[in-house]
């Protein structure tokens, strides 16, 4: 249980340490949804449904969990450059908690995990010059200013589940996904001069959205044989509570102060997902993975909102397909031989559209490593991911962008509920 403290210090300090990850394109909806499990399945493509996995918690396959022998803890975080480019350009950079979780097996058939993950991110900053014209009468004057606006926020998920080994071919899961965000827009406009006719001032407009929902959703993993694993999710779709606050403030000039005009009550009713994998030892220490996932997008609603009808949103799919290559797990083995390779690659067609109702399509290149040091009462493992990538085009979508992500964990395992024998 040594760990234990090591963990809590290091999870306390990474999310007192969060910050919003950024995109231009993604800024309708719940944002940039996070679709790795954790940083292994980072560096296979983003494959996870599929696979058994001793050491990290596998946030969309419960079903997953059961191929634990030891209680676990882990934490990663991940940072991330997004390059843009078209009619917009400049660098985004954001670093941010990528995952907390725990988990224990009993009596070698159910392991019961809670982890802490982004759900979404959702933000940018962006900065814009310009000049408005005011007549009053004959008189014309010109009015610089300068525009910011800023956005940030996103969903966290805290995730409580269990997966059972029926028998030695299947296992089942079931989780809970409890979601809980706030999203946060604030828009200045300051100009240059203030007219004395009292036409034009310095304004700001600040929107807050708090958000809270409930999602369910369930795993299976068959393995027929040693070599092949076949792995089913389906997420059952949720309502999220969305309410939305609204103020605005003026120049003093004007003896305005600030003051709320409304706040809307609204739910966002979130789509059924299901996604299916496949995963084979084509060598004693080779695996290979592939999956497919798709989300109902069309069907997302925005109850009690008088404007749903002017965002569009895209059935959204994802195809992954990711390696790894596992060498000599032996204690003495040579350091080089512990390590883990891996590599992916991801193709999407996202949910959201560009401002033209344009689809946006994705893909991403990874590799991975892993590192396990193994004690006397149980064992740690690092693992790294980088991932590249490009989303949207210039000539379809006006904008591009450049991804890299990098994103690094920790888990600890630990040899719990032994029964020791007395001699």
């Amino acid at each position: 249980m040594k760990n234990i403290f090591l963990f809590t210090v290091l999870s306390f300090f990474l999310i007192q340490n969060e910050l919003s990850a950024t995109s231009l394109l993604l800024q309708s909806g719940l944002g940039e949804i996070n679709y790795s499990a954790n940083v292994r399945s980072a560096g296979m493509g983003g494959t996870s449904i599929s696979i058994y996995d001793s050491y990290n918690l596998n946030r969309f396959n419960p079903a997953s969990w059961t191929g634990a022998k030891n209680a676990r803890f882990s934490a990663e975080v991940m940072g991330k450059t997004t390059s843009v480019s078209g009619n917009s350009s400049g660098s985004l950079k954001s670093g941010t908690f990528n995952g907390l979780s725990f988990g224990v097996p009993i009596k070698n058939r159910v392991f019961l995990g809670i982890a802490l993950t982004p759900y979404s991110d959702y933000g940018f900053e962006a900065t814009a010059t310009g000049a408005q014209t005011i007549s009053i009468g004959d008189s014309t004057e010109i009015y610089d200013f300068t525009e910011k606006i800023s956005e940030t926020g996103g969903l966290s998920n805290v995730l409580l589940g269990t997966g059972v080994r029926v028998n030695q071919y299947l296992s089942l899961g079931f989780k809970a996904d409890f979601l809980i965000g706030k999203l946060r827009e604030e828009r200045t406009v300051n100009y240059d001069s203030i007219s004395s006719v009292g036409t034009i001032a310095d304004f700001s407009r600040s929107v807050e959205a708090k958000m809270k929902g409930l999602n369910l959703s369930f795993g299976a993993l068959v393995s027929p044989t040693k070599e092949l694993s076949v792995g089913l999710t389906y997420g059952l779709g949720n309502t999220i509570d969305y309410e939305i606050e609204r103020f605005f403030d003026y120049d003093e000039y004007y003896n305005e102060d600030e003051r709320p005009t409304r706040i809307d009550t609204l739910e966002l009713k979130i789509p059924a997902s299901i996604g299916v994998g496949v995963s084979y030892k084509v060598l004693p220490r080779l695996l290979l993975a592939a999956e497919y996932s798709k989300q109902n997008w069309n069907n997302f609603k925005i109850v009690g909102s008088e404007n749903n009808s002017q965002v569009r949103y895209l059935n959204s799919q994802r195809f992954k397909f990711g390696g790894e290559l596992s060498h000599n797990p032996r204690y003495d083995a040579k350091i080089w031989d512990k390590f883990k390779y891996r590599f992916g690659f991801n193709f999407a067609k996202l949910y959201q559209t560009d401002l033209k109702g344009n689809s946006i399509n994705e893909y991403l290149v990874s590799l991975g490593v892993g590192f396990p040091f193994i004690y006397s009462s149980g064992s740690t493992q690092l693992d790294a991911a980088f991932e590249f990538g490009k989303r949207g085009s210039t000539s379809k979508n006006e904008i591009s962008e450049t991804l890299y992500k990098f994103t690094i964990g920790i888990t600890g395992l630990e040899t719990w509920f032994v029964n020791r024998r007395r001699k």
